[in-house]
């Protein structure tokens, strides 16, 4: 439900961004941001232990 109602809104606010600031640079350092916390925060996560024995011992 929260993917649809960004997926619906997007639209609207992009608009608005563009009337205001007459360019997309806003949104595209936006979305560099956004890009930049998810990875930082794929980085910042362990990964799983490994349930195979024969790995985990390398």
């Amino acid at each position: 439900m929260i993917g649809s109602l960004g997926m619906s809104t997007r639209p609207l606010l992009g608009g608005l961004i563009y009337d205001r600031y007459d360019s997309y640079a806003f949104m595209y350092v936006a979305s560099l941001g956004m890009g930049l916390a998810a990875d930082l925060g794929l980085l910042a996560s362990r990964p799983y232990p490994s349930r195979r024995p024969e790995l985990a011992a390398a």
